[in-house]
């Protein structure tokens, strides 16, 4: 009995260590509203304001997540700060008397993203650090992909992609 006390230990420290090794070699991007109450617009059709800046946050999230794979190392943590926001298109306020509002998305529509970025290695040593402004045009994004949905920010993921391309590789 004192023997499979020792292994159990023996084990779930080593795998304790594996997994915290595996945990901090993955690349860690942290993306983090700054001020959101002030952008210019961060509203998504049917939901509160402090709803909106959490979805928002959520997907420019899973936009910089997905975006920096294979531009950022494994080693390396990316921290975004967003200082101001301007989605695509333009809230519509109490859409055909339903009391909804909704987003208004067309094809020349342009969208802005501020932001203030930080990139450190393992040990936390800044590698690289700047402001970035990207402000476009939609481009090739069906109205509707726009709507409010996991794909709220889709329609960044060219410019931000290229972005990190011309910055980290």
């Amino acid at each position: 009995m004192k023997i499979n006390l020792v292994k159990f230990t023996v084990i779930t420290f080593v795998t304790g260590i594996f997994f915290s090794m595996t945990t901090t070699l993955a690349a860690k991007v942290e993306v983090k509203l700054i001020e959101p109450k002030k952008f210019h617009d961060a509203e998504v059709t049917g939901k509160s304001r402090g709803q909106s800046i959490e979805d928002v946050e959520a997907a420019l999230t899973s936009l910089f997540q997905a975006a920096s794979k294979g531009v950022i190392k494994d080693s390396e943590n990316l921290i975004v700060e967003v200082t101001d926001l301007d989605l695509a298109g333009y809230m519509e306020r109490a859409w055909k008397n339903t009391g909804k509002d909704i987003r208004i998305v067309k094809d020349n529509d342009r969208y802005r993203l501020e932001f203030r970025y930080q990139l450190t290695d393992s040990d936390g040593k800044v590698l690289k650090e700047g402001e970035q402004k990207i402000k476009e045009f939609l481009r090739n994004v069906p109205v509707r992909k726009a709507h409010n949905s996991p794909q709220l920010v889709s329609y960044m993921q060219d410019d931000v992609e290229e972005w990190l391309e011309k910055s980290f590789k």
